[in-house]
C-alpha cells in the first residue's frame, strides 16, 4: 500500500464534524470513520498519542446521507493508556500492511470473478506515524476467504470504545446494530 493523504469530497462527515486533516492531529494518530453509502448513522473515532503517558480519543456520531449532508449528534472524549494506544497502533499498522487489492479469481471454465462492492459501511482508516500518512478506504474483501483490513481495524476500534464508553456508545456510532451484540466477544 502506498502512503497517501485523504482527499476530501462533497458532504464528507469529517467536514460536517469540523475535523482537521489527520496530519494536523499530531505526529502519531489514528482516525477510523464510517460513512454509509446509503446514509444513516456515521462515525468518526480518533486516537492521538500524547507527548507524555497519556493518549486521548474522540468519538463523533453523525446522522445523514452522502447526498444531503450530515448532522453531528454526539461528541465524546476519553483517555487511554499509552500501552493501549501502542497495541491499537500495532494492530492498525499490521492490518494496513496486510491489505491487498482484489484480484480476479479463475473459476476454471475460462471465466474469472472479481469481488466488487458498491455500498456498505464506507469504512476509512487513516494513520499518521513519523510524519507519513497512510489512508485505506473500503470494506469489500479482496478474496472470498479474507477480511478487508478495515474490518480488522473496525474490530480493534470497537473493542476500545466498548472498554471505555460501553456498548451503547458503539450502537450510537453505528458500529453495531444492537446493544446486546455491541461488545460481545471483543
Amino acid at each position: 500500500m502506498l502512503p497517501c493523504e485523504l482527499e476530501r469530497g462533497h458532504n464528507e462527515i469529517l467536514d460536517a464534524a469540523h475535523r482537521p486533516s489527520l496530519r494536523a492531529l499530531g505526529d502519531d494518530a489514528i482516525r477510523f470513520s464510517s460513512m454509509p453509502s446509503l446514509g444513516g448513522t456515521a462515525a468518526i473515532v480518533e486516537f492521538v498519542r500524547g507527548r507524555r503517558a497519556w493518549t486521548y480519543a474522540r468519538t463523533v456520531a453523525l446522522s445523514g446521507h452522502p447526498l444531503f449532508g450530515w448532522t453531528v449528534d454526539e461528541r465524546r472524549m476519553f483517555s487511554l493508556s499509552r500501552r493501549e494506544y501502542d497495541a491499537l497502533a500495532a494492530g492498525v499498522d499490521a492490518a494496513l500492511a496486510s491489505y491487498r487489492p482484489s484480484t480476479p479469481v479463475d473459476l476454471g471454465n475460462g471465466t474469472t470473478e472479481t469481488i466488487v462492492c458498491t455500498d456498505g459501511p464506507g469504512f476509512l482508516t487513516e494513520r499518521v506515524a513519523a510524519g507519513a500518512v497512510a489512508t485505506l478506504a473500503g470494506s469489500c474483501p479482496p478474496e472470498r476467504d479474507r477480511q478487508h483490513a478495515n474490518r480488522l481495524v473496525a474490530a480493534l476500534v470497537v473493542r476500545i470504545v466498548c472498554r471505555h464508553l460501553g456498548a451503547q456508545a458503539v450502537v450510537d456510532l453505528g458500529l453495531a446494530r444492537h446493544r446486546r451484540d455491541a461488545c460481545a466477544a471483543r
